[in-house]
Order: structure tokens, then C-alpha cells, then sequence
């Protein structure tokens, strides 16, 4: 995977090679972009957004995913194993949602852990 110039106009609707009208991107996302799976836009504040096509703008998926690290960090941390941490915030996720908070998400996955001997 290299990394490659993106317009942002494309070259074939007028734009220019102005710095301001590319992106560095990998391979990968640019032809992404050109198939139009992929949608990268500018939000208000200036940071880019990037999401699949026909999938809402949100910051939720990033949440859940920085929650579920968390709590599998916080099952590390009090001496779980990294895959039985992760079996457990897995099953743990599935029974208190996605919009659980940290801490019942941790208390249901130490349910799901085995008791030490």
C-alpha cells in the first residue's frame, strides 16, 4: 500500500494542483474515493471526516470503540489475560448495549470471566 495525491476537484471538473485541492492518501482509501465508497469531508472545525458511503456521520462507532479498549485495558490491568478480557467485554457488550457506560460495561464483563482459584 503507497501513499498517493488525491484531488479534491478532480483535475477533470477544473480543479488544480494547488496544495489547498489535494490529499495524501493510501491506495487503498483513494480508490475508494474514486469507486465512491468512501466519502472524506471537511467538518466545521476543520477535521476531516472520513465514512463509507450511506453511513450517518457520527462519532458513536469511535465511543464504543474506545469503551470496549477500556474496559478489555481495565480487565488487563487487574490480571485477566488479554483474550479472556476480550471474550468477556465481548459478551459483555451484546448484554448492556452499545450506549453503556464504562463502568456497568466492566462490572457485566467480570461477571463473564472465570473466578480465579
Amino acid at each position: 500500500m503507497g501513499l498517493e495525491l488525491h484531488h479534491v476537484i478532480h483535475r477533470a471538473d477544473g480543479g488544480s494542483h494547488d496544495p489547498m485541492n489535494l490529499r495524501i492518501q493510501c491506495s487503498t482509501c483513494h480508490l475508494a474515493l474514486h469507486r465512491g465508497t468512501l466519502a472524506i469531508t471537511t467538518t466545521a472545525s476543520g477535521q476531516l471526516e472520513v465514512r463509507r458511503r450511506n453511513e450517518p456521520p457520527s462519532s458513536a462507532k469511535l465511543d464504543a470503540a474506545i469503551a470496549r479498549t477500556q474496559a478489555r485495558e481495565a480487565l488487563v490491568g487487574l490480571g485477566w489475560k488479554p483474550a479472556i478480557a476480550r471474550a468477556a467485554v465481548d459478551e459483555a457488550w451484546s448484554h448492556v448495549g452499545s450506549d453503556a457506560a464504562l463502568e456497568p460495561l466492566i462490572r457485566e464483563a467480570l461477571r463473564r470471566c472465570p473466578t480465579k482459584g
